[in-house]
């Protein structure tokens, strides 16, 4: 039994086009694949990134300068690295962070004051 030459360049040819869509498939899911992993590497990154400066501003309450200042850094580089991935939920989160700061200061401010 024999297969004529044009029934066998169709198979070959439904054959390559299934193949070539099969592959595209896969492609894309490992594209995906590395993304996914990708992109919960830099929230893993990101999350452990705000637990150290979270630690940082839990140190006892000072009258100094500098950590104050250096926890508002904190808290604004914080924010601006979330609006670089659109995360502007993250971003008001940051900066209501950055008010009650300054809201902070201001009494102990006021309070030294007296």
């Amino acid at each position: 039994m024999s297969i004529s030459s044009d029934i066998q360049e169709f198979i070959n040819t439904s054959l390559a086009q299934k193949n070539a869509a099969l592959l595209g498939q896969i492609s894309k899911l490992v594209a995906d694949s590395a993304e996914n992993i990708k992109r919960s590497s830099v929230e893993a990154a990101d999350e452990q990134l705000r637990e150290i400066k979270r630690l940082r501003r839990e140190e006892p309450k000072s009258f100094k300068r500098n950590k104050f200042n250096s926890k508002l850094q904190d808290t604004l580089e914080e924010a601006k690295s979330h609006l670089e991935v659109n995360a502007v939920e993250k971003v008001k989160a940051s900066l209501s962070e950055d008010t009650s700061l300054l809201s902070e200061r201001q009494k102990l401010i006021l309070l030294a004051d007296k």
